[in-house]
């Protein structure tokens, strides 16, 4: 939501230097969009595989969505905590399937399995390790995406004054082609500035976030597996919260 808000206020920030200088049709151009977009997408299809763009895509998509709250983790470990040293640990079968936090639902299922701690750990740890490549993959791309799509305007405004010399005839006629021909490299810069870049920071963001909720979930199963306490369990977790 935060992701649109911002897009909606640039946009409208953008909106307003057009009108006082002169309008939005001044600065509409279908052809320099589609440049943009264009080279933009093909950019991409260029840097990444087919194999990992749907991978590169969800990971993207799943940024602009918000990260989990950890007070609701943390109260859902607790309650676990409670039940295993109420109930034992075999109270918890079937539990796991009303958990939506992934690494909290298989730490359960790998305790219930009998797993061993160093076991359990080196799972989830190395489930986490590959969700922070696929972010970090994700975050580069966006950034390299972001350097290139200037380069693209600025290829635009070349061919367009290239096109410009060669069918000048008078002086007049100048001022309105050069700003024609200006409009590849704005659209460049306005969709790395003010999209590329910010989407690039928004996954860095959201997935130091994200590590910190599983390395919480982590943290969590060990301790109910280790039968801990609810009350120190709740202690070792409040400083992911804070």
């Amino acid at each position: 939501m935060s992701f649109i808000l911002g897009l909606a206020i640039s946009g409208m920030v953008l909106a307003a230097l057009a009108f006082r200088g002169g309008g939005l049709a001044i600065l509409f151009d279908p052809g320099a969009l589609l440049l943009i977009l264009g080279g933009t997408v093909g950019s991409f299809l260029v840097i990444c595989p087919f194999s990992a763009m749907r991978e590169t895509l969800a990971v993207t998509m799943r940024t602009l969505r918000p990260v989990k709250k950890p007070h609701g983790l943390l109260k859902q470990i607790v309650e676990l905590a409670y039940t295993a040293r109420r109930e034992g640990v075999l109270a918890l079968e079937g539990g796991d399937q009303k958990l939506g936090d992934p690494t909290l639902k298989k730490g359960l299922e790998l305790l219930l399995e009998s797993a061993d701690p160093a076991t359990l750990r080196g799972i989830l740890e190395r489930d986490s390790a590959v969700m922070a490549e696929k972010e970090r993959s994700a975050q580069e791309l966006m950034e390299r995406l972001a350097v290139f799509s200037p380069g693209i305007g600025m290829v635009g405004t070349l061919v367009e004054i290239a096109g410009m010399l060669g069918r000048y005839k008078a002086v007049q006629t100048l001022a309105p082609q050069i700003a024609h021909a200006l409009l590849p490299v704005v659209y460049g810069a306005v969709f790395s500035y003010l999209l590329l870049f910010p989407l690039a920071a928004r996954i860095k963001s959201n997935a130091a976030r994200s590590r910190a909720v599983r390395e919480m979930a982590t943290e969590g199963v060990l301790a109910i597996q280790a039968g801990e306490p609810p009350r120190l369990v709740e202690e070792r977790l409040e400083a992911f919260v804070r």
